[in-house]
């Protein structure tokens, strides 16, 4: 199908996190001065919204008619790729022909797009990251979404989301406080969502996405671990756990511990041994507000581990519980910044994971003169 370029965008929308427990909504407007989330709304549901046919989440009155709702794929794309001496024009035909080379095949059955991650590298080098769904997939949600009152949708899979969340705290606003929480580009940072049926990871290394993968371990493991220790009542494991337990002790939890910290040690070892050593944990989602959970992470992980805040533009911040579906509802990022000219371009493997974030202004000038688009 080639690259689907969303340009000439209304200004405000409402990002739309759809999880096993409850749905997240979060109504941001983004611009050249950066963005602002004005209202954050929580609706608790039973199942997974999306794979069970129901429309996760019906507009508000006041609320903009423009959705972007965060999708989950196993089967979807995520690459991050490197050109050299391509004009603005031809980075959508040049993406779409590098990715057949690489797949072995055309990809017309994805929705694709892509991000421009770092530019005017050494050499005229500039980095993207490609992400894309299965075509059907896409179509499936925009169906649950037909009746509910949004008359403009994006669909974003989840790794896309996470990076796009990454860039926005890595990235100062104009006129906020953004700038205190600005990241250096080298080294390696891992960002979790710690949601309630698992945990998504995305490796950024050198500035660059590397990784997205999956975690069958979230916040519903831990009431169970809790319930098996209190014969088996799961309600009263949840009340525990968020009343009791907020501040440890963790050795009740260890069955899901011992899987998550053994999934994130071998990750970081991994990216450690290639780009010397790990200077940051990020953590989102229910589980970022759990003191005992980010300690025991940071004492086994031997790195600090923060709950990831983003601005909301207004001098206040975002709840970590809703920054993803805050950060699907920014549709403008911050000008990417350049790489350093001793750095080698990293370049992604395909992960087990998702997505499909917007592409910059330049590229959505330009997408309507190049091949590729649909």
């Amino acid at each position: 199908m080639g690259f689907w370029h969303r340009w000439l965008e209304p200004r405000e929308w409402v990002g739309v996190d759809a999880g096993v427990s409850a749905v997240k909504l979060a109504v941001a407007a983004s611009g050249a001065g950066g963005h602002t989330v004005r209202e954050t709304h929580l609706e608790p549901v039973r199942g997974d919204p999306l794979l069970a046919g129901h429309p996760p989440a019906r507009r508000r009155e006041g609320w903009p008619e423009a959705a972007a709702v965060i999708l989950e794929r196993d089967d979807a794309l995520f690459r991050a790729l490197c050109l050299t001496g391509v004009r603005p024009r031809e980075v959508p035909r040049a993406l779409y022909l590098e990715l057949e080379r690489i797949l072995g095949r055309a990809p017309d059955n994805l929705a694709l797009d892509y991000l421009e991650a770092c530019a005017d590298g050494q050499g005229g080098k500039s980095c993207y990251v490609i992400l894309g769904a299965p075509d059907a997939a896409v179509r499936d949600v925009a169906d649950s979404l037909r009746d509910s009152g949004w008359r403009r949708l994006a669909v974003e899979p989840h790794a896309g989301v996470l990076w796009r969340l990454w860039r926005l705290a890595a990235e100062p606003q104009t006129g906020t406080g953004g700038g205190e929480r600005r990241r250096d580009a080298g080294g390696v940072e891992l960002v979790l969502d710690l949601g309630a049926s698992k945990t998504r990871l995305l490796v950024v290394a050198e500035g660059l996405p590397s990784l997205y993968r999956t975690v069958a371990v979230g916040g519903n493991s831990f009431t169970a671990a809790l319930a098996g220790g209190t014969g088996g009542n799961r309600v009263k494991a949840e009340v525990d756990k968020v009343t009791f337990y907020q501040d440890g002790p963790m050795d009740v939890f260890v069955e899901p511990l011992r899987t998550l910290l053994g999934e994130l040690g071998r990750t970081l070892r991994h990216y450690e041994r290639q780009h010397g050593g790990c200077t940051r944990v990020w953590a989102c989602g229910g589980g970022a507000l759990w003191p005992a959970l980010l300690a025991t992470l940071a004492d086994n992980l031997e790195v600090k581990v923060n709950p990831l805040i983003l601005d909301a533009g207004d001098g206040s911040q975002v709840n970590p519980r809703f920054v993803l579906a805050a950060a699907a509802a920014v549709r403008r990022l911050p000008a990417p910044r350049a790489r350093p000219p001793a750095e080698t371009p990293a370049v992604a493997a395909t992960a087990r994971a998702t997505a499909a974030p917007a592409a910059s202004e330049r590229e959505k000038e330009d997408a309507h003169a190049s091949r590729g688009g649909r």
